[in-house]
């Protein structure tokens, strides 16, 4: 995908966000109108993940960030998604291959949920997390404009920038959150298996992925968490398990 069609692919999703939440606050996640708008969310969505591993999208500065591509200009669109996206005190959305209408639908039922219910369940991302989503996460913002010659570290806070690193070989090189990371391979593991998967092009890369993430877990992630006196080895474990089962599934015979 170019790049002037894929800025129209994007700025279609956000069309189609902003417009699936306006029908999922008239109508219930059962009503026709409704189910037609989460669909053809998923029909757009699904034409982006074809051409790129994982879609993911926040606000930086007041900015619209499309996988670290910035969206120049507010649209009304935009404006009413930045909205919802502070209401909720979302910084990113990651959205991954596989995901379909049911989880879709269920994931914006849970956006539009009153105030009061959030509440009750410890917020909207203690909601999200007890949804158990398998294909959207949430995610820190990670998008960070470097001006003139100047160097920036920027920490790391969620698998799929390590991943990322893992792809060029530069694992060892990044500074990241520990703890966040720990969290997301513990409650995750078969999402950030399918990110290793479809961030790979072709086997060479997979190899190359598989092999920084073995170093990173063991060598960078592990060692922290050691020191403080808790095990790592059983998150591992279930997160190679996973990723075999991923791995070894027929849809991913098929790519």
């Amino acid at each position: 995908m170019d790049a002037q069609k894929q800025e129209i692919a994007y700025a279609d999703v956000v069309k189609l966000f902003a417009f699936v939440l306006s029908q999922c606050r008239l109508y219930s996640d059962t009503h026709p109108t409704a189910q037609q708008a989460v669909k053809n969310f998923l029909i757009k969505l699904s034409s982006i993940l074809d051409s790129e591993p994982s879609f993911t999208f926040g606000f930086v500065d007041g900015q619209l960030i499309f996988n670290d591509h910035p969206i120049v200009g507010k649209t009304p669109s935009v404006t009413n998604l930045m909205r919802e996206l502070n209401r909720l005190q979302i910084e990113s959305l990651g959205f991954d291959r596989g995901g379909d209408e049911g989880e879709i639908s269920s994931f914006f039922k849970l956006m539009v949920s009153p105030a009061k219910v959030l509440e009750q369940t410890g917020g909207y991302k203690k909601a999200f997390e007890e949804a158990q989503f398998r294909h959207i996460r949430l995610d820190a913002a990670r998008y960070q404009k470097i001006k003139e010659d100047a160097t920036v570290v920027q920490e790391t806070q969620s698998m799929e920038g390590v991943i990322e690193h893992c792809l060029t070989g530069t694992e060892g090189e990044i500074s990241f959150d520990a703890e966040r990371l720990a969290y997301e391979v513990e409650k995750k593991p078969d999402s950030v298996a399918r990110q290793m998967i479809h961030r790979a092009d072709n086997l060479e890369a997979l190899q190359r992925i598989v092999q920084g993430m073995g170093r990173f877990l063991q060598r960078r992630l592990a060692q922290p968490l050691i020191q403080e006196g808790k095990d790592f080895s059983q998150p591992i474990y279930l997160l190679a398990k996973d990723f075999k089962k991923v791995v070894q599934a027929p849809e991913t015979r098929n790519d």
